[in-house]
């Protein structure tokens, strides 16, 4: 028999272990607000918590967060703040010299985007409401709090920098520059040797050519002597003297051992393109804005046998490619699974972007899956329908006059489960009629899971959906503001249909979007998840 003590004994439950309480936090790393909400349950969470706070305090610009800059002034030296209130003309209330942090929270902070950090000491002396403050004391706090965090911080994994004139000229701050303050901060080796994403913008006017060259390639030098294990990198320079800022750019990729992403534009030149060489066992994304030379390219994505998407977008006009097209079953293969060409100005579209294009896709056919091409013409189509007909992804702005086209090849295409389906006005809207429209709808593959089009007039958009006959439709994207009249025939659709699980459109800032919340409802009750449209890479008019 158990004695009553024994039976009435409380039992409580093991506490987590420590190892399983960190990965708990680490889960939600990028969710602030729950971070906050258990920052005070104990001294061991608070302690593991406030390296994850402060892991990337900069990362989003917002002027409340100026107590930012109280803790980080506080975390200055004795001598730094004495400095730093001779500047502000002894103005003791805004700094407490003799007060101290309890963490030392430089020491946490891995990302560092310098624009954020700018906007916020902006914030930090606006707030102030002292007009006797100096007008450069927003430089000088800078510069105390970027060699701050670059002298205390374990390693720096993450580096932003922007340089706009507009921003400088508003404040007074002309010939000013951040990219070129911090090569002189202490510590640069160990805070950049552990650098790991890099993304540079940088537009000036106001600096003649000779000075942007020297600021911009004095950095790229400096990262290739320091941060060789740079995984991601992100660049956008516009300069006229372009010769001495490519060659340090080159100088940079060449010195990273392990160089995973990379997007730049050829405003920087082409020659950097011989640097992918030396990243061609490690690169499996590459962006180029801007693309010109296309002869050089094509060699130097061959060699890279991990790159697993290709991204062009903005302006393109590249040279003449008459001989790569006639020799294309002489070159070597591409090795992408995601072509992707858009937002390609309508203006300068010309020829060489429809061959180059085809070339791409011809040269990648044995791994290509996924394409997504502005200013679709029959000669992309024929190339898609003879050399892709086990892709699966295809998000296309087809010119008006290839419409009809379109719609005698998809039922070829036998294992395609996305589409996105765009208008591209760039041509005459005459070809746009209700049947070619009608045979789009019933020659969809049977194997699409997912379709995304833009819009159509309210009498053909009923007949289009009842001529989808799609049992595996699972997802719509309409790219528009719906009404209640679109919505209920989206509502029959989905009753027919009987699989249909979620329903997009254009809700947010949409001044089309006029639907009721009883056909909302009535909608909801038939199709699971009813939300905004997806996010599409073409530009669409609403």
């Amino acid at each position: 028999m158990y004695s009553n003590n024994n039976m009435t004994k409380k039992k409580f439950p093991p506490s987590l272990p420590l190892d399983c309480i960190v990965e708990i936090l680490e889960y939600h790393r990028n969710d602030k607000k729950t971070l906050f909400s258990n920052l005070f349950v104990n001294r061991t969470w608070c302690q593991l918590i406030i390296p994850l706070l402060w892991c990337r305090p900069f990362e989003i610009r917002n002027k409340e967060k100026i107590m930012i800059i109280d803790t980080l002034i506080l975390c200055l030296s004795k001598q730094e703040k004495l400095k730093f209130l001779d500047k502000m003309n002894g103005n003791r209330k805004m700094i407490n010299i003799e007060r101290t942090p309890i963490f030392d929270y430089p020491h946490y902070i891995r990302g560092l985007d310098y624009r954020n950090l700018e906007c916020l000491i902006e914030s930090w002396v606006t707030n102030s409401n002292d007009n006797l403050l100096p007008r450069n004391i927003e430089i000088f706090l800078f510069n105390l709090i970027g060699n701050l965090i670059f002298t205390r911080s374990r390693g720096l994994t993450s580096l932003t920098l922007e340089h706009y004139d507009y921003y400088y000229y508003k404040f007074r701050k002309s010939n000013y520059t951040s990219l070129k303050n911090i090569l002189s901060f202490n510590n640069i080796k160990n805070a950049l040797e552990n650098l790991q994403k890099l993304e540079i913008k940088f537009f000036s006017e106001i600096y003649d050519e000779k000075i942007s060259s020297d600021i911009i390639s004095n950095l790229f030098f400096t990262l290739s002597k320091y941060s060789n294990n740079i995984k991601h990198i992100y660049i956008d320079v516009s300069a006229e003297e372009i010769s001495q800022i490519c060659n340090s750019f080159t100088n940079l990729i060449e010195s990273q051992t392990n160089l995973i992403t990379l997007e730049v534009n050829q405003y920087l030149g082409f020659s950097f393109v011989n640097s992918l060489y030396t990243q061609s066992n490690s690169l499996t994304f590459l962006k180029i804005n801007y693309l010109k030379n296309f002869h050089s390219l094509l060699p130097a994505l061959s060699a890279c046998i991990n790159l697993e998407t290709l991204e062009f977008s903005e302006y393109f006009m590249i040279e003449d490619i008459d001989d790569l097209v006639n020799s294309v079953n002489n070159l070597s293969p591409i090795h992408i699974k995601n072509l992707l060409a858009y937002r390609i100005d309508p203006e300068s579209i010309e020829e060489n972007f429809a061959a180059s294009m085809m070339i791409l896709i011809k040269l990648s056919v044995n791994t290509l899956k996924s394409l997504t091409l502005d200013h679709v013409n029959q000669g992309i189509l024929e190339v898609i329908s003879i050399n892709c007909p086990r892709i699966n992804y295809l998000s296309l702005n087809i010119i008006p006059e290839e419409i009809s086209f379109f719609s005698k090849i998809l039922s070829s295409l036998t294992c395609l489960e996305s589409l996105i389906f765009i208008e591209d006005f760039t041509g005459e809207i005459l070809y746009r009629t209700r049947d070619v429209l009608l045979d789009i709808a019933i020659n969809l593959p049977p194997s699409l899971k997912y379709f995304g089009f833009w819009t159509m007039d309210y009498n053909i958009l009923n007949d289009f959906l009842q001529n989808i006959h799609v049992p595996s439709l699972q997802e719509l994207d309409i790219f528009k503001g719906l009404n209640d009249l679109e919505l209920n025939i989206i509502i029959n659709f989905a009753r027919k249909n009987g699989n249909l699980k979620k329903f997009g459109y254009k809700k947010v800032f949409s001044s089309e979007s006029n639907v009721s919340e009883n056909c909302f409802n009535e909608a909801k009750s038939i199709i699971p998840i009813i939300g905004e449209a997806r996010h599409i890479k073409h530009y669409v008019i609403n």
